[in-house]
């Protein structure tokens, strides 16, 4: 505690005891910041807290990078299935086309 005098009370801010915590980690983060800068910073800092919401943000983006992989995987199998059907069903139209002129010329043969 610190005894001010009447005349510099103006001067003093009251601040209550979150807006404190706040200060010191913004003045923490911010000496981080400036010895990082640093040609080799000898060590960081970071809360557990901080830590823990990366690794959480980390694990989500890996859930989701592994769902879009499935997913991935599910169409092309279904795009694999459709063009074997596609295959299959164009050679049929193409056998049916050829029995058909077929057709058509052994009635003409036999006019």
């Amino acid at each position: 505690m610190e005894k001010v005098s009447a005349s510099t009370v103006g001067e003093v801010e009251i601040m209550d005891a979150q807006s404190i915590l706040q200060r010191l980690e913004e003045h923490r983060l911010s000496d981080v910041f400036e010895a990082a800068q640093g040609d080799e910073p000898e060590a960081m800092l970071f809360s557990l807290e901080d830590i823990q919401e990366e690794l959480d943000a980390f694990r989500w983006i890996t859930t989701e990078v592994v769902a879009r992989r499935l997913e991935l995987e599910a169409l092309e199998e279904e795009n694999r299935c459709i063009r074997e059907e596609q295959t299959t069903l164009r050679q049929r139209y193409e056998d049916m086309m050829e029995q058909a002129e077929s057709n058509l010329r052994e009635d003409h043969e036999s006019m």
